[in-house]
C-alpha cells in the first residue's frame, strides 16, 4: 500500500499535470518542467497500483461532485498513467531541440490531466469537463508542427471532436432528464442507459474518440501529423477514453434493477448488433486500408481502427446479451491494456528508426509488440483474443464457428498489415543507418530507455490481468497450451508469412497506383479516392454558397447589429442583463 491516502492520490493525479502546465507560463521554469514532466503521472500510476476503491468528494463545486476510483477505472488508469509517463520521458529527448517544445508540453499536460480526470470522474459534469479538456488539448498536439497538412488534419480532428462533444452532451441531458436530475454517475446509470436516441448519442459520441466506423477518419490524419510521443498517447491512451465512456454509459442494468428500470432494456440488443457489425467491418477495413499506406505512422493509425473494431465487436456482444456484459467488460479491459501498450511501443519506435540505432535491438523491440497484436501464443494479445473467442462462443448472436473463423481472418489481416509496417520501418532504418549517413545522430538514452521499458512491460502486465494469482497460473494456462489452441493461434501468422511476399508485389502503396497492379485493393482505393474528390468538390461548392449567403446577411444586418452591440456594451444594459442571467441561474439551481 502507498504511504499516501487514496483520496490525496486522486487529487494529485489530476492537479499535478495542471500545476505543471501552469508553470510553463513562467519562462524560467520551462526547463525544469520539461525534465520533471514524467513525474506528473506518478500519482496516478501509484494510485492504480496500490489503491482500492476510493472517493474524493468535491462539495465546493457549484452542483457538487466527486472523483472516484473503481475497478474498471483502476485498470484504465494503470496503463494510461504508464503510457503518459513513458511518453513524457520520451518527449524530453525527442523535443530537446524544438524551440516550441514548451507549447507541446503545455497541451500534452492538459490532455494528460483531462485523461486522468475522466477516468476518475464520479459525476456527469466532471466527466464531461475532463473529456472535453482532453479532446480540445489534443488539438494542440496534432497541429504542433504547423505544416499545412498538420493544420488540415487538425481541422478535421477538431470538427469531429466538437460533433462528438455535442452528442455526448445530448446523451448526458437524457440521463439527467430520465433520472430526475441525478448527476452522480453510478447512481444515474444504475438503471442502465437512457432510452432511444440518447443511447445513440452516447454510442456515436464516444465512437468518435474510439475510432469507430463511420466516424474514424480523423485517426489516419491526426496520427501522422502529431509528433511521435503525442501519437503514442493518442492511440494508446486517449482513444481508450471512448471505450471507458461506453462502459460507463451503455452498461445494461443489473438483473435485480432491470425489472424496475424505466430506461434501457429492449433497445440494447439492437444497438449491440449494430456495434458487432460495425466492429467486424472496421477490423477488416482498417487492415486493408492500412496496407495501401507508405508512412509507418499512417499504417499504425489504420491498425488502431482495425483493433478498436474488435473491441467494438466485444461491446456489441455484451449489449446483445446483457448476461454476458460483465464478461465483455473484462475482455474489453484486457484488450484495451494490451493494445495500448503494444501500439504505444510501436509508435515510439517510429522515431527511433530515424536515428542511428542497433538494428537487432530495434528489431527485437518491434517484434515483441507486433507479435502481441497478432495474438502470438503467451503474449497479451493471445490472452485477449482467447477471451474474445470465448465471449462470442457463449452468446447466441453469432455462430461460434463463424466467430472463430472471423477472428482467424482478422488475425491474418492484422499480421499482413504489421508485416507492411515492419517493411516500411526497415526501409526507414536503412536510410538513416547507411555508412555514408554522417548527419544521422545516435538515438539519445532519454528515448531508448523509456521505449525499452514500455516494450518489456507489455507481457507481464497482460499476464497480471489474465493470471492474477500464482495459484491459478497452471490451471489457467493448461487449456491455452493445447495443440489445437496453439495451432489456431499460429495459423494466421504462418499464413500471413506465406502470403506476404506475393502480396507485397501486388498491393498498392498509394491511392493512385496503377489499377492493373492489384485489382481488388486498387479498386477499393480508387473508389475511396473518387469519393474523396467528389466530396471535396461538393464541400467547396457548398462553402462558396455559404460564404455568399453569410456576406449578404452581414451586409443587411451590419448597421443594426453594430448599434445593438454598442448599446449592449453600455454599463446599464450590460449590468441589467448580467443581473437577469444570475437570477435565472439561481432559479434553475434552486
Amino acid at each position: 500500500m502507498s504511504a499516501l491516502p487514496p483520496p490525496l492520490l486522486i487529487a494529485l493525479a489530476v492537479t499535478a499535470p495542471l500545476l505543471a502546465a501552469a508553470l510553463l507560463v513562467w519562462p524560467a521554469a520551462r526547463s525544469i518542467v520539461r525534465r520533471l514532466a514524467p513525474l506528473t503521472a506518478l500519482p496516478a500510476l501509484i494510485l492504480a497500483l496500490t489503491g482500492g476503491e476510493a472517493v474524493l468528494p468535491l462539495p465546493w463545486l457549484l452542483l457538487g461532485g466527486e472523483l472516484r476510483l473503481d475497478a474498471n477505472g483502476r485498470l484504465f488508469l494503470l496503463f494510461t498513467a504508464w503510457l503518459w509517463l513513458i511518453a513524457a520521458w520520451f518527449a524530453a529527448g525527442y523535443l530537446a531541440s524544438d524551440r516550441r517544445g514548451h507549447y507541446f508540453l503545455l497541451f500534452f499536460l492538459l490532455a494528460q490531466a483531462g485523461n486522468f480526470g475522466l477516468i476518475l470522474a464520479g459525476d456527469l459534469i466532471s466527466f464531461n469537463l475532463f473529456f472535453t479538456l482532453m479532446g480540445l488539448a489534443a488539438y494542440g498536439l496534432v497541429i504542433h508542427r504547423r505544416r499545412p497538412s498538420d493544420l488540415a488534419a487538425g481541422r478535421v480532428y477538431l470538427t469531429l471532436v466538437i460533433i462528438g462533444e455535442v452528442l455526448i452532451f445530448l446523451g448526458l441531458l437524457g440521463v439527467i432528464f430520465t433520472t430526475d436530475g441525478l448527476i452522480n454517475l453510478p447512481a444515474a446509470m444504475a438503471g442502465g442507459p437512457p432510452p432511444g436516441s440518447f443511447t445513440f448519442f452516447f454510442l456515436l459520441g464516444f465512437g468518435v474518440k474510439a475510432g469507430m466506423l463511420p466516424v474514424h477518419f480523423w485517426l489516419p490524419l491526426a496520427h501522422p501529423a502529431a509528433p511521435v510521443p503525442a501519437s503514442a498517447v493518442l492511440s494508446g491512451a486517449m482513444i481508450k477514453a471512448g471505450l471507458l465512456g461506453w462502459l460507463r454509459f451503455l452498461a445494461p442494468p443489473p438483473p435485480a434493477a432491470a425489472e424496475q428500470a424505466t430506461v434501457g432494456g429492449p433497445a440494447l440488443p439492437e444497438w449491440g448488433l449494430l456495434c458487432l457489425l460495425l466492429g467486424v467491418a472496421a477490423a477488416f477495413y482498417g487492415a486493408v486500408m492500412g496496407m495501401t499506406r507508405q508512412e509507418p505512422k499512417s499504417v499504425l493509425a489504420w491498425s488502431s481502427i482495425s483493433q478498436m473494431g474488435l473491441i467494438t465487436a466485444a461491446l456489441g456482444l455484451g449489449l446483445s446479451v446483457p448476461e454476458l456484459f460483465p464478461r465483455a467488460i473484462e475482455t474489453i479491459k484486457l484488450y484495451a491494456l494490451h493494445h495500448g501498450l503494444a501500439k504505444g511501443a510501436l509508435f515510439l519506435a517510429v522515431a527511433l528508426a530515424a536515428y542511428k540505432t542497433n538494428g537487432k535491438l530495434l528489431t527485437l523491440g518491434l517484434l515483441l509488440p507486433a507479435l502481441a497484436l497478432v495474438g502470438a501464443p503467451l503474449t497479451s494479445g493471445y490472452f485477449a483474443k482467447e477471451q474474445l473467442l470465448a465471449l462470442g462462443g457463449a452468446g447466441t448472436v453469432v455462430d461460434p464457428a463463424l466467430w472463430e473463423w472471423l477472428l482467424k481472418l482478422s488475425g491474418l489481416a492484422t499480421t499482413l498489415l504489421l508485416l507492411r509496417f515492419l517493411a516500411l520501418m526497415r526501409q526507414q532504418w536503412r536510410q538513416h543507418n547507411q555508412t555514408d549517413a554522417a548527419d544521422t545522430a545516435a538515438a539519445p538514452r532519454t528515448m531508448l530507455l523509456p521505449w525499452g521499458l514500455l516494450v518489456l512491460s507489455g507481457l507481464p502486465l497482460g499476464w497480471y490481468l489474465y493470471l492474477p494469482t500464482a495459484s491459478t497460473l497452471l490451471p489457467a494456462l493448461g487449456p491455452l497450451l493445447t495443440p489445437g489452441k496453439l495451432t489456431g493461434a499460429l495459423l494466421p501468422l504462418l499464413a500471413a508469412l506465406a502470403l506476404a511476399r506475393p502480396l507485397e508485389r501486388r498491393w498498392p502503396t498509394r491511392l493512385d497506383t496503377n489499377p492493373r497492379e492489384s485489382a481488388p485493393l486498387t479498386l477499393l482505393a480508387t473508389t475511396w479516392q473518387a469519393g474523396a474528390t467528389f466530396s471535396a468538390r461538393a464541400v467547396g461548392k457548398l462553402d462558396q454558397l455559404l460564404q455568399r449567403l453569410w456576406h449578404a446577411i452581414t451586409t443587411i444586418w451590419q448597421n443594426p447589429a453594430q448599434r445593438w452591440e454598442k448599446q449592449l456594451t453600455a454599463w446599464p444594459v450590460a449590468g441589467c442583463c448580467s443581473v437577469l442571467l444570475i437570477l435565472m441561474l439561481f432559479y434553475l439551481i434552486w
